[in-house]
């Protein structure tokens, strides 16, 4: 089941995402895909406890942002 956690940090409020999606990695994870707003890269950011807390967002070079959700 999932809830409400933290919000994941933005750099500088220079990276702005939307239109995100959540998964769980192989090795328990979480992963929070975003659309990136401002570039053309997908944005990122990794939770280790489940979803309340969050690295900050950045731009993933291996990940083309396709102009819709991922």
């Amino acid at each position: 089941t999932w809830a409400y956690g933290d919000v994941a940090p933005m750099v500088k409020d220079e990276i702005v995402g939307d239109e995100v999606q959540m998964a769980e990695l192989p090795d328990g994870r979480l992963i929070l895909n975003s659309r990136g707003l401002f570039g053309v890269r997908r944005l990122v950011a990794h939770s280790e406890d489940g979803g309340e807390t969050w690295s900050a967002l950045k731009a993933d070079n291996e990940l083309p942002e396709p102009r819709c959700m991922a």
